[in-house]
């Protein structure tokens, strides 16, 4: 059964959009702009030979990784169980010789600031070439259930403030 509610995740990650961001990318696009085609690398697409691809979220992303194996690009146990999993392999399979390097920094639970606290560690030092971040459900969540004093406001000035934070590293 097709889901029609354009709110759903499942059609959420299907309508990702592409959005450039200095020397790196805030990625969120749809496996097939992100994968090319079948046939190897397309000269189209916004990811390109050699780049250096980084996930960073929440437990979404981080889908059960083992964190001991994080420095291993494309290792299976460091991309989880999760979407990051099923692009990376989608990717890799699909583009075999062109020296990607993908990586998942996910931590379940964690909200934005926390997100910002590790940032130069879990990013910045990374240096990547394509970025995709998936954050948020908790920072609602738990202000929802009375352990975190969050807003919808506190979460949108802090994901900003990331993201502001990011183009100024890549602006210098």
């Amino acid at each position: 059964m097709k889901n029609s509610n354009p709110n759903s995740r499942r059609n959420f990650l299907k309508s990702f959009a592409a959005t450039a961001i200095g020397g790196s990318t805030l990625i969120l696009a749809s496996c097939d702009n992100i994968a090319s085609s079948s046939a190897g690398y397309n000269r189209n697409s916004i990811i390109k030979r050699n780049s250096r691809i980084l996930f960073q979220g929440d437990s979404i992303t981080d889908a059960g990784r083992q964190r001991n194996r994080e420095n291993n690009p494309n290792d299976r146990n460091a991309l989880g169980r999760g979407y990051v999993y099923l692009i990376a392999s989608h990717m890799l399979a699909n583009r075999p010789g062109d020296g990607l390097e993908i990586y998942n920094r996910g931590i379940s639970g964690n909200k934005v600031f926390q997100l910002a606290d590790r940032w130069d560690k879990d990013c910045l030092d990374l240096k990547p070439d394509i970025l995709s971040i998936l954050i948020g459900v908790n920072d609602i969540w738990h202000a929802l259930n009375g352990n975190y004093d969050g807003t919808v406001d506190k979460y949108e000035q802090d994901y900003r403030a990331l993201l502001n934070e990011h183009l100024r590293h890549y602006r210098t």
